[in-house]
């Protein structure tokens, strides 16, 4: 039967299925989150591609170096979703940022 573990040492590591604490220092949380949102934004990256390139052809793509710039995930998921319902590039211009941060 695992011990009861105190609030304190379980904000400051994870359980695990025996009852131990296993600790991961900030640096590796850090890390871990920053991995996380990479993954994410490469694979709406990858939708946005698929989108563009099914719906547009060769002119879809033709975008995909300014998008491929676009930090913010927020903006990417939008992009994602107008990629999908567009009926025309000049539909999809608008929500690709000018300034690449966003």
């Amino acid at each position: 039967m695992p011990l009861p573990v105190s609030p304190l040492a379980s904000s400051l590591g994870r359980q695990t299925a025996h009852g131990l604490i296993k600790w991961s220092s900030s640096v590796e949380r850090i890390g871990i989150e920053k991995g996380r949102q990479e993954g994410l934004r490469e694979g709406l990256l990858k939708a946005v591609a698929l989108t563009l390139q099914s719906r547009f052809g060769q002119a879809g793509l033709e975008l995909l170096p300014e998008i491929e710039c676009i930090q913010n995930l927020a903006t990417l998921e939008a992009l994602t979703q107008a990629a999908i319902t567009a009926q025309s590039l000049d539909e999809l211009r608008p929500f690709i940022p000018k300034n690449p941060a966003q």
